[in-house]
């Protein structure tokens, strides 16, 4: 039995991609060392991917308009998610602990949405490859799709710049223990 380097890479690729959404769910849930360097990276990383999407979709006026209708509301839920997170400071350094469910529908709203353009466009995907063509242009036509991926990149950019900036305003002294937290 033989796998094909197509199917050998699509495989591979949604390995990867489930690998990254269980780490960002991780990531959604208790308290989380406040890492500027790691913060950065990551903003920078989304803001690069986000302007690489902003001109692939400046020709396309009905994908540009979803996609940057998407990026203001991530930053409205970035803010409004800001607003519901908390910080605090152990011996072990700053820690803020972030309203769960803004992070995880975020995710989901677009992993859902990529999953079921993959299941429908699979076809037309196929013909394209055989043809030499970008088996990807569907996804970069889609304004529902562009929007939730702008939501995305406003919600984590937004959200990864004022946590930093909120944890510059932090006391510097520890937060005693929380009650539950106190050994009897």
């Amino acid at each position: 039995m033989t796998i094909s380097p197509h199917a050998l890479s699509t495989a591979v690729s949604i390995a990867l991609i489930a690998l990254l959404y269980y780490r960002r769910f991780r990531r959604s849930f208790g308290r989380q060392p406040v890492r500027p360097k790691r913060m950065i990276a990551r903003a920078a990383l989304l803001g690069v991917v986000g302007a690489i999407m902003l001109l692939a979709t400046s020709a396309q006026p009905l994908t540009l308009a979803g996609y940057l209708g998407g990026v203001a509301a991530g930053v409205l839920l970035g803010a409004w998610g800001l607003k519901l997170t908390r910080f605090e400071r152990r011996a072990d350094g700053l820690h803020y602990i972030p309203h769960s469910w803004f992070g995880i529908a975020i995710s989901v709203l677009l992993l859902a949405r990529l999953a079921y353009r993959f299941v429908v466009l699979w076809p037309t995907m196929q013909a394209a490859q055989q043809q030499q063509a970008n088996p990807f242009a569907a996804y970069q036509h889609s304004p529902l799709t562009l929007s939730l991926f702008g939501l995305l990149v406003g919600y984590y950019v937004f959200y990864y710049l004022g946590i930093l900036q909120r944890a510059k305003r932090q006391p510097a002294e520890a937060s005693p223990p929380l009650p539950s937290q106190e050994t009897k």
